[in-house]
């Protein structure tokens, strides 16, 4: 016949067996160690790139997997503002986003690479807690790139990058259909003109020249207050606002000019403005 102390610890071993085979217990995290990421802002944009900055509002010490960056489309604070997502809302991130090693712990940034330009994409970021649950979301920022960078183009008729097209973001021959712009050097003079003046088969640019403060986003005073030319003379620093045949605007500001005869060539740096893709202004 088996003791009290035999019977009771048999009791105990198949407590524990019990309990072992049950169904997981979910760990509830201490909320006032817990990060909620605050003060999303877009710090740059470039060509197809854009770098997001926020506060990861971590109490001192971290206690999660990392980030996840959302790049949506279409806004998606406002109808998920809890802990909460669809199976079907991924990532921009295809791993958890550790940080970024700057040091300081109340920023973090993070770079979106080959991004879509003139596509509008809504940007919020979430923490990934150690349970691989989700923090609340931080407030949502739009994202729109442009294509823009540095342009180095040959004088007309020299070689195969003295023309650019601003549609397909690449170099092509001052003659070519898609061509938006040239320039050419006379009696010690450089001027950027309009394809149009080759003949009416090439693409009709008007240029304007601008003074060095004046940007995109004051096209419309632009148009209104100054003359345009389907050819300016070029120099050192000068700024130019360019309206494609499609009716879209460059902006282009003369970083260098060197060289001699066919050798010559001119240093822009560029940003053109397609109209935007925005697919939350066609949904209900």
């Amino acid at each position: 016949m088996k003791s009290f102390g035999q019977l009771w610890f048999s009791s105990l071993i198949l407590a524990i067996l019990l309990a072992s085979c049950g169904p997981p217990t979910r760990v509830n995290l201490d909320e006032s160690k817990q990060c909620l990421p605050t003060e999303l802002t877009i710090e740059k944009t470039a060509d197809a790139f854009a770098l997001l900055a926020w506060d990861p509002g971590c109490p001192g010490t971290r206690i999660m997997q990392g980030f996840n960056i959302y790049l949506s489309p279409v806004p998606l604070v406002a109808d998920y503002p809890g802990r909460d997502l669809p199976e079907s809302i991924k990532p921009f991130n295809s791993k958890y986003y550790p940080g970024d090693t700057i040091g300081d712990l109340n920023r973090e940034t993070y770079e979106c690479e080959d991004i879509e330009n003139a596509t509008a994409y809504y940007a919020h970021v979430r923490v990934v807690y150690s349970d691989n649950t989700l923090s609340p979301p931080t407030n949502e920022v739009r994202i729109v790139s442009y294509p823009q960078g540095i342009i180095e183009l040959a004088v007309s008729y020299s070689g195969d990058r003295d023309g650019f097209s601003f549609v397909e973001n690449d170099y092509c021959r001052t003659d070519d259909i898609e061509n938006d712009f040239y320039f050419y050097h006379l009696d010690g003079k450089d001027y950027l003109c309009s394809p149009v003046r080759l003949g009416p088969v090439s693409r009709k640019t008007v240029i304007y020249a601008i003074d060095p403060g004046q940007t995109l986003n004051d096209i419309d005073e632009i148009i209104s207050r100054n003359k345009s030319s389907e050819k300016v003379l070029l120099r050192k620093g000068g700024n130019y606002i360019l309206i494609t045949e499609d009716g879209y605007p460059a902006r282009l500001r003369v970083i260098a000019i060197t060289g001699a005869d066919n050798d010559r060539t001119v240093e822009f740096e560029y940003m053109y403005r397609p109209p935007v893709t925005d697919q939350s202004e066609n949904s209900s």
